[in-house]
């Protein structure tokens, strides 16, 4: 299996070499007023959620498709930067088909969980906590199922607590 770094310098070669991709990139992309959202109207690729990732197909190469985010892809285009491992396209807007690179920065957050402030980390873990339907959760913050999850389990925003009445960490 090829290693993260690998792949993504796959993806850049291939951007870079082939003289198609990116008029079919724009092609996919509805450009609106700089401050507005570009919905991605190319293909979306499940992200094993109820999330689909907005992605363009790069190349075809001896019957295999190759995917690549266009959110990555409209990123480098803004900044001339293929960051390494771990590091994403995350969208400040959290519409899921924003490929706006104004919208966007290099983060550690994932596709679908977009950029919180730790205020509205809070109360969207306040909201997780007290629920009993997390899919509602998810879909009001436009998160996926299995990150709601991971937030009530105390496995992710573990640096936001929430208090009961007398005080406790919940």
């Amino acid at each position: 299996m090829k290693s993260r770094e690998k792949v993504m310098e796959d993806h850049l070669k291939t951007i870079t070499e082939d003289s198609s991709f990116l008029p079919r990139f724009w092609e996919k992309v509805d450009k609106r007023d700089n401050e507005e959202c570009w919905p991605w109207l190319g293909q979306k690729k499940k992200n094993g959620d109820d999330n689909a990732a907005p992605i363009m197909v790069s190349s075809r190469k001896a019957g295999k498709r190759k995917f690549i985010r266009a959110r990555r892809i409209a990123l480098w285009l803004e900044t001339g930067e293929w960051p390494e491992q771990n590091v994403n396209a995350v969208c400040k807007c959290r519409n899921a088909d924003c490929v706006n690179p104004r919208h966007l920065f290099w983060g550690s957050g994932g596709s679908g969980k977009g950029f919180f402030t730790d205020c509205e980390k809070e109360k969207i873990k306040t909201e997780i906590m007290m629920s009993h339907n997390m899919s509602i959760v998810a879909r009001k913050y436009g998160l996926s199922p299995a990150f709601v999850s991971m937030v009530s389990r105390g496995v992710a925003w573990k640096e936001i607590n929430i208090f009961d009445t007398e005080g406790n960490v919940i």
